[in-house]
């Protein structure tokens, strides 16, 4: 089914073979001459400033600037900066996120 869309980019994680294929079976998938032919693009991002620098791979990926869409990024989390820094308890929200415990 991949291949017969011929996608000239896939993007794909490695943070966790559950949530996404993994890039090996993209490129088994598509086989050696295939493979030779499409970008993959595995993402594992773990920071925030990773999270940049992967806007940074998909944009320059699929051929946009990737020195825009990282400023765009650092620029919107800025505004969450801004926005959160003046918070104090008990304005100051406490957080926790949860992504799956246990993986099937």
């Amino acid at each position: 089914e991949l291949q017969r869309q011929r996608p000239s980019v896939v993007l794909t994680q490695a943070l966790c073979d559950v949530c996404a294929v993994s890039e090996e079976l993209v490129r088994r998938v598509f086989g050696q001459e295939d493979a030779a032919s499409v970008r993959i693009v595995s993402l594992q991002p773990g920071t925030l400033a990773e999270v940049g620098a992967s806007f940074q791979a998909v944009a320059e990926a699929c051929g946009g600037d990737a020195r825009a869409a990282r400023l765009e990024f650092e620029r919107r989390l800025e505004q969450v900066r801004s926005i959160t820094c003046g918070l104090g308890p008990p304005g100051r929200p406490s957080m926790l996120l949860l992504e799956w415990l246990g993986p099937p």
